[in-house]
């Protein structure tokens, strides 16, 4: 993952619940008569992986029942092809175990040659990025 604008460190236990429920599939693009398509559920698994293994870095243990948590559902993924590039935006929800809560708009970007489900996995940092650089998020995360 990119280095954070500003770094932070944090103590003690986080639970990360994956608050998207659908397991259905859906597309997230079309290209030329070929469908790439995935599952919102297992995308927030992803993003509960990717934001387990940051929290780790930063001095956090990530564990079941632990006294603060944060539920992460990604609730869509869209991929655009253009002339010479191709843009996957994705939408991260997050709620903090104190009630804040809020989304991030995550966009990776790549030229015509991309992996496609890569595409989604940047996207998926990227949106973790984002919530590691949110004031409250990292308020919550270090008090």
């Amino acid at each position: 993952m990119e280095p954070l604008e500003k770094e932070f460190t944090a103590s003690g236990g986080i639970e990360l619940k994956n608050g998207q429920h659908s397991e259905e599939k859906i597309v997230f693009m079309h290209n030329m008569g070929t469908s790439f398509a995935t599952n919102l559920h297992e995308v927030t698994a992803s993003a509960i992986q990717t934001a387990a293994r940051e929290l780790q870095k930063r001095g956090m243990q990530v564990t079941t029942g632990a006294p603060k948590s944060l539920t992460l559902s990604v609730n869509s993924v869209d991929t655009e092809v253009g002339m010479v590039k191709i843009e996957t935006q994705l939408v991260l929800e997050v709620t903090a175990g104190n009630g804040y809560s809020t989304q991030y708009v995550a966009r990776n970007n790549a030229v015509m040659a991309a992996h496609i489900p890569r595409q989604v996995d940047g996207a998926v940092m990227r949106g973790i990025k984002a919530m590691l650089e949110d004031p409250k998020i990292v308020d919550y995360l270090t008090k």
